[in-house]
C-alpha cells in the first residue's frame, strides 16, 4: 500500500510513532515524530503504517502574538532564557517561530541580541528588560531554520552600584537539538523550544584563578571607575575607552563612506540607521551622560527616523533637537536615564 500525506505510521527500528507530512522527491518520506517534533526523511521500507491511525495531537501556540514586552508574575528564577514560539497558519507546520527573551529573575537586565543567518545578520536588538519579563526581539521563519541560525546575547544585571559582569554566548542552533528543547514556560503557560542561555547574572566579578583580594582590587580599578551619581544605573567598565568615546554622531553619507553616489537613497538611510544604533549601543557599555546625533536639516526624513528609534529605547532619559550654537538645527541631543 502507497504512503500518503497525514498517515500516521511507526519506525520499524525504533520505537518512535509519528506522521507522514510530505514525500521527497526521492521517493523517501519525511515524518514527524509525535513526542520530540523531531523530522526524519525515512525511505518507505523503513515505516509501518499503523493499523488504526491516529492523529497527532495538535502542538500548543499562543492565539496571538505578544506584545513588545510583558511582565508576569510567575518568576521561577530559571535565569535568562531564549525561546522560540511556534506560530502556525492552520498547517502541521509552523509559519514562524517568535523570537523571545526572558528575564526569569528578579534583576533587572541590560542586553544585546543578535541574530544571524549563514554568517549575516538579520536583526540586533538592544535595551534593557525588567525582571520576570518577555520580550519579543524578531521573527524567524520556519524554512530558516536549515540556514545556520545563530543568537549572540551579550547580558549583564543592574545593581545599586551600577552594572555587574558581562555574559557573552554565542548560541548556534542546531535542528535535532531544537526540536527536542520542546518545554513548558510558566512565564507564557505554554510549550515552546527553550534554551537556558545563562543560569544566573553574577552581580560582580569573581577573581581569576590565584589572585588575592588585593591583586583583583587593583586590577578592577584600572578598568573601572566610581560613579560619579551613585544612584546613576549604567558606568563604565572601560576609563580609556570612555576617555575616547566622540559624545558627537555625524551621520552625513559623506562621513560615513568614500563614494556617496554609488549607494541608493534606502541604502543611505540603511547604513546611517544602522551606524547610529552601533554608536548608540557603544554609548550604552560606556555609561556616558549625553550624546549629540548629527543628522542635518533637509527634509528630517533621518531626524525623523532618528526620533522613531529613540522613543523605543528604554535607557533614553530624554532627546531634544533645538537650535545649537555649534549645530543649529541640524542635531538632536540625546540624555541617558
Amino acid at each position: 500500500m502507497p504512503f500518503k500525506k497525514g498517515q500516521a505510521v511507526k519506525l520499524k527500528f525504533a520505537d518512535e510513532k509519528g506522521v507522514i507530512i510530505s514525500i521527497e522527491a526521492d521517493g523517501k518520506l519525511k515524518v514527524r515524530l509525535g513526542d520530540s517534533g523531531a523530522e526524519l526523511a525515512i525511505a518507505p521500507e523503513g515505516l509501518e503504517l499503523l493499523p488504526d491511525p491516529q492523529p497527532v495531537a495538535p502542538k500548543e501556540q499562543a492565539s496571538t502574538e505578544l506584545p513588545e514586552e510583558f511582565t508576569s508574575d510567575k518568576l521561577k528564577n530559571k535565569g535568562i532564557l531564549l525561546a522560540f514560539d511556534p506560530i502556525f497558519q492552520g498547517d502541521e507546520i509552523p509559519e514562524k517561530y517568535l523570537v523571545l527573551l526572558i528575564n526569569d529573575t528578579p534583576h533587572e537586565v541590560i542586553y544585546q541580541a543578535k541574530l544571524s543567518l549563514t554568517g549575516e545578520e538579520v536583526f540586533k536588538k538592544m535595551g534593557k528588560i525588567e525582571p520576570g519579563s518577555i520580550l519579543q526581539l524578531g521573527d524567524l521563519y520556519y524554512d530558516e531554520l536549515s540556514d545556520s541560525p545563530a543568537v549572540e546575547l551579550d547580558c549583564c544585571r543592574i545593581t545599586s552600584d551600577g552594572t555587574g559582569a558581562r555574559h557573552l554566548k554565542n548560541l548556534k542552533i542546531k535542528a535535532k537539538q531544537f526540536f527536542n528543547n520542546i518545554t513548558l514556560v510558566p512565564l507564557l503557560d505554554r510549550k515552546v523550544h527553550l534554551y537556558q542561555v545563562f543560569k544566573n547574572l553574577e552581580a560582580r566579578r569573581k577573581t581569576e584563578k590565584g589572585d588575592d583580594l588585593k591583586t583583583y582590587t587593583q586590577k578592577q580599578a584600572r578598568t573601572q571607575t566610581v560613579p560619579k551619581n551613585a544612584n546613576r544605573k549604567f558606568w563604565s567598565h572601560d576609563v580609556k575607552a570612555k576617555a575616547e568615546f566622540k559624545n558627537e554622531l555625524d551621520l552625513h553619507i559623506d562621513q560615513l563612506v568614500d563614494d556617496p553616489l554609488e549607494l541608493s537613497k534606502a541604502d543611505i538611510l540603511h547604513l546611517q540607521i544602522r551606524t547610529f544604533e552601533e554608536y548608540m549601543e557603544e554609548a550604552l557599555k560606556l555609561g556616558v551622560d549625553r550624546v549629540f546625533i548629527i543628522h542635518g536639516v533637509g527634509k528630517g526624513k533621518l531626524k525623523n527616523a532618528i526620533a522613531t528609534k529613540l522613543i523605543q529605547m528604554r535607557f533614553i532619559k530624554t532627546f531634544k533637537n533645538e537650535w545649537h550654537h555649534k549645530y543649529g538645527w541640524g542635531a538632536t541631543e540625546v540624555i541617558f536615564d
